[in-house]
């Protein structure tokens, strides 16, 4: 949740938002994620789900999703925004040993 009102849920279906504490629901994506976290309505970050191990990034409040160039992990768990520039990734690395990567994405 961005804010009372602002709250995203990403699963195997897609990524979804709503503006209005959950009256309606819009769908921007249909990327299989594991975790997503926002800094703001803008920036985010969403980790995929065993089926990509991608890390994606947003700078435009979830209309487009850019994979970062990160350590490609079908294991991914979780995903949390520190400040615009700086995100963590956690999860099982393929093999099963624990993994935490730090994220500094260009854009």
């Amino acid at each position: 949740a961005v804010s009372a009102y602002f709250v995203w849920v990403a699963g195997s279906d897609g990524l979804f938002y709503t503006h209005d504490a959950g009256d309606t629901w819009a769908e921007r994506g249909a990327y299989a994620i594991a975790a997503i976290d926002f800094l703001n309505e803008l920036e985010g970050m969403a980790v995929g789900s065993a089926s990509s191990g991608l890390i994606y990034q947003t700078i435009d409040g979830g209309y487009d999703w850019q994979p970062l160039d990160a350590i490609t992990n079908t294991g991914w768990l979780d995903v949390k925004m520190i400040r615009s520039k700086l995100g963590y990734a956690s999860g099982n690395a393929t093999g099963g040993t624990g993994m935490l990567a730090k994220l500094l994405p260009e854009a």
